[in-house]
């Protein structure tokens, strides 16, 4: 008998697994501008004052906005909480 609730409390545990990353591109949404400024300076490896950020636009699974560090424009990302930044014109992802 055991062995039939260990079957399905993996079942059970393998459902909620699927269920759960089912949702994960869902998860950007609550992400906000003001959530891209400390995150983006840590991919810089510097300080938020280094740091401006324009034209973030949110998506379901991503944001997009550009950040200007010293004196130079980025495009970038934020998914799930990593930010990757490119200068334009320039292939990086």
């Amino acid at each position: 008998m055991s062995k039939m609730i260990g079957k399905k409390a993996v079942f059970a545990l393998s459902i909620s697994a699927v269920a759960l990353s089912g949702c994960a591109p869902f998860m950007n949404i609550t992400v906000k501008e003001s959530d891209a400024l400390p995150m983006t300076a840590r991919y810089f490896g510097v300080s938020e004052k280094e740091i401006k950020i324009k034209n973030f636009k949110k998506g379901w699974a991503d944001s997009g906005f550009q950040a200007i560090y010293k004196g130079q424009l980025y495009n970038c990302d934020l998914v799930y909480d990593n930010v990757r930044c490119v200068k334009p014109g320039t292939t990086g992802f």
